[in-house]
């Protein structure tokens, strides 16, 4: 779907654009936005659907406390700074064993060694990318956050496929309706 409010709706616009990088990077199976597990292969065509990348728009909030709006003494909302916190997933096929040394066909496999590949193929494809730095305007920045795997204690390692979560933080206007 197209955003119905381009160019009125920032925050809409910069989703759909990252969600247009992502979806563009090299070997993934496929790219989804704001949807549940994936299975491992298409339920009609039998294709691969994994390594998969799903985009979840996260939270957006006010840059500054309320307080600081408020002390503006503007009856009407006036543009603020916002920050935005999407979360980009990435889930890879099952192993073939409860070792995560081997794949289905019992060929060698090293999803830490996969997660961290695909970690940096969406670094490559967000970061500093032209179109993006300009949906954030001028007054807007970039910053990466972090990368969470579930290979980790305590986690259910691979119970959906080996996973991990890349997390920015996406500073920019928000220009109130009406303004």
């Amino acid at each position: 779907m197209t955003n119905p409010l381009h160019g009125i709706d920032l925050r809409e616009d910069i989703l759909e654009y990252m969600f247009g990088l992502l979806g563009g990077i090299p070997s993934i199976g496929s790219c989804w936005r704001n949807r549940g597990p994936v299975p491992e292969l298409d339920p009609d065509s039998q294709q691969p659907l994994r390594p998969a990348i799903i985009l979840l728009d996260g939270d957006t909030r006010l840059q500054v406390g309320s307080e600081t709006i408020y002390g503006y003494k503007s009856r009407k909302m006036p543009p603020v700074p916002v920050i935005m916190s999407p979360e980009i997933y990435v889930i890879l096929d099952k192993a073939g064993d409860a070792t995560n040394t081997t794949d289905k066909n019992g060929n060698p496999y090293n999803p830490g060694q996969q997660l961290s590949f695909f970690h940096w193929q969406i670094k490559l494809a967000v970061e500093n990318e032209p179109g993006l730095m300009a949906l954030l305007t001028p007054n807007g920045q970039i910053v990466w956050t972090g990368f969470e795997t579930d290979m980790k204690s305590g986690s259910a390692v691979g119970a959906m496929g080996p996973m991990g979560c890349v997390s920015y933080d996406l500073y920019f206007p928000m220009q109130p309706p009406r303004s």
